[in-house]
C-alpha cells in the first residue's frame, strides 16, 4: 500500500503543514535556479518522472504551469525496470530495481506510486494531460498536433525524431 508523507516526515516535521510549508519553499528555491539557469528561454520543460510526486505542489505554487503525462503501459513499464535492474547488476552499480528482486507486487507499487499524486488530485489539475506513450509511438503526429492544441504552442513535427538531452531544453516553442 501507499505509505502517507507522516510515515517518512513524523521524525523531522511536526506536522503535515509544516512538512508541505518546507516542501513548498524547496520547489520554489528549485524554480527559481531552473528560471536563472535558463533565462533566454520563454518556456522550461522539465522532463523526468519524478516530477509527477510534486505535481499538487507545482500546481499550487505555478497555477499557470501545464502537465503533461506520458502513461505507459504497467507491463512495459516494468519489463524496463526488470532490464535497469539486470545492466546494473552486470557492471555492478546499485540499483533500486535491485532490491526488488523479481517482486512484482513491488514493482507495480512503484509504478503506481508515479500517478498517484495525480490520480487522486486529478480534479485539480485543469492543466494536466495524460497521453499514452504507446500512441505517441503509434501516431507522434497526432499527439503533437494535440499537444500543440492544448498547450498553445508549436512544436515542430519534425522534432520527433530528434534526441532528448535529459534536464535541458534550449530551444523555445513559439506561442501560438
Amino acid at each position: 500500500s501507499l505509505q502517507t508523507p507522516e510515515h517518512f516526515t513524523k521524525d523531522f516535521f511536526s506536522s503535515r503543514k509544516q512538512f508541505s510549508s518546507f516542501l513548498d519553499q524547496q520547489v520554489l528555491t528549485t524554480l527559481n535556479y531552473l528560471e536563472n539557469k535558463f533565462k533566454n528561454n520563454k518556456r522550461i520543460v522539465l522532463k523526468n518522472p519524478e516530477l509527477t510526486l510534486l505535481f499538487p505542489t507545482l500546481n499550487k505554487l505555478v497555477p499557470n504551469s501545464k502537465f503533461v503525462v506520458v502513461v505507459r503501459d504497467p507491463r512495459d513499464t516494468i519489463c524496463s525496470m526488470l532490464d535497469v535492474a539486470a545492466r546494473a547488476d552486470q557492471s555492478n552499480k546499485q540499483n533500486l530495481f535491485q532490491h526488488f528482486g523479481r517482486n512484482m507486487v513491488q514493482y507495480a507499487q512503484h509504478y503506481n506510486r508515479y500517478y498517484y499524486p495525480i490520480i487522486n488530485n486529478f480534479a485539480a489539475f485543469n492543466t494536466c494531460l495524460l497521453i499514452k506513450y504507446e500512441d505517441l509511438l503509434a501516431n507522434p503526429s497526432k499527439i503533437i498536433a494535440h499537444l500543440n492544441e492544448k498547450l498553445g504552442i508549436t512544436i515542430p513535427l519534425d522534432s520527433v525524431n530528434q534526441e532528448w538531452t535529459p534536464g535541458v531544453y534550449n530551444e523555445d516553442f513559439p506561442a501560438k
